[in-house]
């Protein structure tokens, strides 16, 4: 997110984050979550499996891996597993913010 365009993030995110949040409610709550310049990030493999891909990353120092769903046509980007999409704007904002 280093470029600040939530905007085109969330044109990449999956069915389940696009239902749960408009994209000016997304737009707010990465801005919350994400400031400054981020960290570089490099795709180290991926794993496909049907209509699912593992992407394993590396990210500064860590590794990490994010799941990618095929939908409508196109690779779109799985919340992360600690990601409460049931919250609403206000609390998911509340909770990058105790975060930082």
């Amino acid at each position: 997110y280093i470029s600040d365009d939530f905007a085109g993030a969330y044109e990449l995110a999956s069915k389940s984050t696009r239902e749960a949040y408009s994209v000016e409610e997304f737009t707010k709550i990465q801005q919350a979550c994400y400031k400054g310049e981020g960290m570089p990030v490099d795709v180290e493999g991926v794993r496909l499996s049907g209509d699912q891909a593992t992407v394993r990353l590396v990210v500064g120092d860590f590794k990490q891996s994010r799941t990618m769903v095929y939908e409508d046509g196109s690779w779109r980007a799985k919340p992360a597993p600690e990601t409460n999409s049931s919250l609403s704007v206000d609390e998911a904002v509340a909770e990058c913010e105790g975060a930082g």
